[in-house]
């Protein structure tokens, strides 16, 4: 049975997502929501470093709660991860539509033109409405609860 998450906190292109702190905030608040469930982050050679420095940054002991992933570039290691996985959360990239292709479940962290044109395979999304850098403290705990509340629907 599968017992893990994704979360996938990383976008070159995309400015309608969350900052790398308010990941971090959404995978501890998973974390305490659902403490049976694994959370899997997978990263690759030019983020890996910085990533591990800013879980330190934020809290230690996460990094003995979560499962880093670090990829050689090779997608089919991603694909395979993706399909042991009971959801991906993720903003509109690579990693969410290779889960559509497999019929992962997914919750899109997306702006509003990303489901019309990137479409995900059970179509769950938690829309952003303005780029990470102007997203005021409220905004973030609604979309973080927002996720917490979808997620129940994949892990139960």
């Amino acid at each position: 049975m599968k017992n893990c998450i994704i979360v996938n906190p990383f976008s070159i292109t995309v400015d309608f997502t969350l900052k790398t702190t308010s990941f971090l905030e959404l995978i501890a608040c998973i974390r305490i929501s659902y403490p049976n469930i694994a959370i899997i982050i997978p990263t690759y050679n030019d983020i890996h470093d910085t990533f591990i420095k800013n879980i330190e940054q934020f809290n230690i002991n996460l990094l003995s709660e979560i499962y880093i992933f670090k990829n050689n570039d090779d997608i089919l290691n991603l694909a395979e991860l993706i399909s042991q996985s009971k959801c991906i959360i993720s903003p509109s990239t690579g990693p969410i539509h290779i889960a559509s292709n497999m019929k992962i479940p997914s919750i899109g962290l997306y702006p509003k033109k990303d489901s019309i044109f990137w479409p995900t395979y059970n179509k769950d999304y938690v829309f952003i409405d303005k780029k990470y850098n102007e997203l005021s403290h409220n905004e973030i705990n609604k979309i973080i609860t927002s996720v917490i509340d979808k997620l129940k629907n994949y892990i139960n």
